[in-house]
C-alpha cells in the first residue's frame, strides 16, 4: 500500500496522491489536504506502519487465534474474523473434494486442480476417523 501513495503537483502544490485504478484523475486521498483535519495523513501513515508490523507478525504464525489478535486490533476483529471463517470453509470445501495438499519443504496447505510437485495431498477425514458414527 504504501507504493501506491504518490506525490502530484496539483495547483501548483504538492499533494499526497492515491490514484483510482479506475479512474486516475480522482485522488482517494483528496480529503488529507482538507484544512479541518491536518493530521489525516499523519494518521493514516501511522496506521498503514502498524498493519505492516502486524501483519509480519502474524506471518510468523503461532496459531490463528494470535493472527485474529493481531489483526483484529488494526483491521477490525468482526472483519477479520469472517475473513479467517470464508478461508476455513474454502479448506474444508477443497478437502472433501479431494484438491487440498501440504507442501513438503513448508508445510503449507495448498488448494488446487493439477497435482502440483513437492506436494503430498491431504487425505480426506473426519473428526471420528473412519468411524461410521453420526451418519
Amino acid at each position: 500500500m504504501p507504493d501506491h501513495i504518490k506525490e502530484r503537483k496539483v495547483n501548483g502544490q504538492c499533494v499526497a496522491w492515491v490514484e483510482n485504478p479506475i479512474n486516475p484523475s480522482e485522488n482517494f486521498a483528496d480529503r488529507w489536504q482538507a484544512e479541518d483535519y491536518p493530521d489525516r495523513e499523519t494518521n493514516f501513515r501511522d496506521w498503514l506502519k502498524q498493519v505492516g508490523v502486524e501483519l509480519e507478525e502474524a506471518l510468523k504464525g503461532g496459531g490463528i487465534h494470535r493472527v485474529l489478535d493481531l489483526l483484529g486490533e488494526s483491521l477490525g476483529r468482526k472483519v477479520v474474523e469472517a475473513s479467517a471463517k470464508s478461508l476455513g470453509y474454502d479448506v474444508q470445501r477443497a478437502s472433501s473434494s479431494g484438491k487440498l495438499a501440504v507442501t513438503s519443504s513448508t508445510a503449507t496447505l495448498i488448494t488446487g486442480t493439477a497435482p502440483m510437485l513437492n506436494t503430498t495431498p491431504v487425505r480426506g477425514h473426519t473428526f471420528y476417523g473412519d468411524s461410521k458414527r453420526n451418519k
